[in-house]
């Protein structure tokens, strides 16, 4: 029961996700594709904080998880989402 209980949570955790991206990424006019690199060009970097802002609010993931995301270190996430507030 267990683990159909996991399988269940991150169904509805990775569309959370590449519904955030999607929607963060149209609005900031950035390819989803882009959010992957290290770059750290303004629309790029301020994306990646809204879906982590987003992410955080409506999703049980942690910082480190979200930081995953992305290949960005937890403390990364935790700046981002300072900055963005």
């Amino acid at each position: 029961m267990a683990s159909r209980e996991y399988y269940y949570i991150r169904t509805i955790d990775q569309h959370t996700i590449n519904e955030a991206i999607e929607t963060f990424s149209t609005i900031n006019r950035v390819l989803p594709e882009q959010l992957q690199n290290h770059r750290r060009d303004r629309d790029l970097v301020e994306t990646r904080c809204m879906v982590w802002a987003y992410l955080r609010e409506h999703t049980t993931l942690s910082f480190s998880r979200l930081g995953k995301l992305f290949s960005k270190h937890h403390s990364t996430v935790i700046a981002g989402l300072k900055a963005h507030k």
